[in-house]
C-alpha cells in the first residue's frame, strides 16, 4: 500500500509538469465523463465524418486522430468504461472501411488501419505463438513504444507512449496514426476520482497492459472488416495504365496520373510479379493493403 501511495504521489508531481490536473470528481461523475454516453450508432451512414474529413484535408493529424477515437469510442467503450478490454468486434465493418479509406487517401498511404494491420500481420507471422511479443514489436515499428532512455513524464505510462507524446506529422513512422490508445484527458479523469484506491493501478492498465490485450483483437477484426469492403487490396498509382484481371492494360481514359485498386487477394499475394511490372511502368510501390 505504501508503494502504491508513493507511486500515486509521484504521478501527481509528473502530471503537474504537463498541466493542471482536472478538479476532483466522484467515481460516478468520472464514469459519466469518460467517453460518449449515447448508445452506439449502427452503420457508417449514422456516423458524421465531415469533421474528420476537414481535419484530414488540412493535415491536422492531431485533431483527426482525436476525432477518429471520438467516432469509435461508443462501440469499443460502451457506457464510457475505459478500464475493461475494448470491444473491438462491436465496430461496424463499414465504419472501419470508411475511416481507413479517409486516412489512407489523406496520408498518401502512410496512415490508416489497413496499413497498421499489414504491419501487425508481419509481426504476428514472426511470433505466431506469442502475441505479446508481436504486440511489442508492432508498437516499436509504428512508433507507439518508448525508445530506450526516453523518460516517462507521467510516471505511469511505462513502455507505451501517451497521446501527448505521439508524432502528429507525416514524419512519423508508417502506421503511426490513427492511434488506438486512450486519451490523456480520460486517464486524468480516472486518476482524479476521490477515494479510489485502485485508480492508479487502473490508469497503469489502460496505458500499458490494455495494448497487449486489445491490439491482437482489434487487428484481427480490422482484417475481417476490410476483407468485406469494396476497396480491399493493394492501392497503386499508375500512369495511363490499369489492371484488368491479372493483366496490365493501357487506359486512355486516365489523364496523367491515375489511381488503381487491386481487389483480388490472389493478386496481392503475387506482389513480386505485379511489383516488377509496376516498376517497369514507373509506378510507385504499393501504398497499402
Amino acid at each position: 500500500m505504501a508503494m502504491l501511495l508513493g507511486l500515486r504521489m509521484g504521478f501527481v508531481v509528473g502530471v503537474a509538469l504537463l498541466g493542471p490536473l482536472l478538479p476532483p470528481v466522484t467515481q460516478a461523475q468520472a464514469q459519466a465523463q469518460i467517453g460518449p454516453a449515447a448508445a452506439p450508432m449502427h452503420g457508417a451512414q449514422a456516423v458524421d465524418m465531415t469533421v474528420l474529413e476537414a481535419h484530414l484535408a488540412a493535415q491536422n493529424w492531431s485533431a483527426a486522430d482525436a476525432e477518429t477515437r471520438r467516432i469509435l469510442d461508443p462501440w469499443i467503450h460502451p457506457g464510457g468504461n475505459i478500464v475493461t478490454t475494448p470491444l473491438a468486434t462491436n465496430l461496424p465493418p463499414e465504419v472501419l472501411q470508411t475511416l481507413d479509406r479517409l486516412w489512407v487517401e489523406a496520408s498518401d498511404g502512410r496512415f490508416g488501419f489497413g496499413v497498421q494491420q499489414q504491419i501487425w500481420a508481419e509481426e504476428l507471422a514472426r511470433s505466431p505463438m506469442d502475441s505479446r511479443a508481436a504486440t511489442q514489436a508492432f508498437g516499436q515499428r509504428v512508433g507507439w513504444t518508448r525508445p530506450a532512455g526516453m523518460a516517462d513524464p507521467t510516471l505511469i505510462a511505462g513502455e507505451w507512449l501517451t497521446e501527448m507524446e505521439l508524432t502528429h506529422s507525416l514524419a512519423a513512422p508508417r502506421g503511426h496514426l490513427p492511434w488506438v490508445g486512450v486519451s490523456w484527458a480520460d486517464i486524468s479523469r480516472l486518476l482524479s476520482v476521490q477515494s479510489c484506491g485502485s485508480c492508479t493501478i487502473d490508469a497503469m492498465f489502460v496505458q500499458g497492459e490494455r495494448f497487449y490485450q486489445y491490439l491482437p483483437l482489434f487487428y484481427e477484426w480490422v482484417d475481417t472488416a476490410l476483407e468485406q469492403g469494396p476497396e480491399r487490396g493493394c492501392r497503386l498509382k499508375a500512369a495511363n495504365h490499369v489492371l484488368v484481371g491479372d493483366a496490365i492494360q493501357p487506359n486512355s481514359s486516365i489523364g496523367g496520373e491515375g489511381a488503381l485498386v487491386v481487389h483480388s487477394l490472389e493478386v496481392v499475394d503475387s506482389i513480386p510479379r505485379v511489383g516488377m511490372a509496376a516498376e517497369e511502368l514507373g509506378w510507385v510501390a504499393p501504398l497499402a493493403f
